[in-house]
């Protein structure tokens, strides 16, 4: 029996920042460029992709203030907590805008390139935000 598989090409979304959630981040040791931890989004549905898109990227698995994990660590929760050690499960599931940029393989194809991730901060309220400006005239000596 003949086992036939259609020949999909891969296209890449537009460049951009859509909305996405951290889906997995897997360990993986057996890297040439060492331990590195693979971050799995799912892209929010969009035009042309009614279920959404799944994207992956790379981070070394050093948790350092001038690391990428620290940093994408610090974007999603805001300053960190002195001698906070890297948790896995404190990310995933989390809501991020995902930044897609474009990158040229080897064959001239494109792809997708998850250059970054952004925090999605909920807005705060007219009355959250008139408490704070009046603590500030509170606190102001002017």
């Amino acid at each position: 029996m003949s086992i036939k598989i259609n020949f999909e090409k891969y296209v890449p979304v537009p460049e951009g920042i859509y909305p996405g959630t951290i889906v997995a981040i897997d360990l993986d040791d057996t890297s040439e460029y060492g331990s590195q931890l693979k971050f799995k989004f799912m892209l929010d549905p969009f035009e042309g992709y009614t279920s959404g898109k799944e994207l992956s990227t790379w981070a070394s698995a050093k948790f350092t203030p001038k690391s990428k994990l620290y940093r994408w660590a610090e974007s999603i929760m805001g300053k960190l907590p002195e001698g906070y050690n890297f948790d896995s499960d404190d990310f995933l599931n989390k809501k991020v805008f995902v930044i897609v940029d474009h990158k040229a393989g080897n064959d001239g194809q494109v792809y997708d390139k998850v250059s970054g991730i952004k925090p999605i901060r909920t807005p705060k309220t007219a009355a959250q935000l008139n408490a704070e400006l009046a603590a500030l005239e509170v606190e102001s000596p002017f």
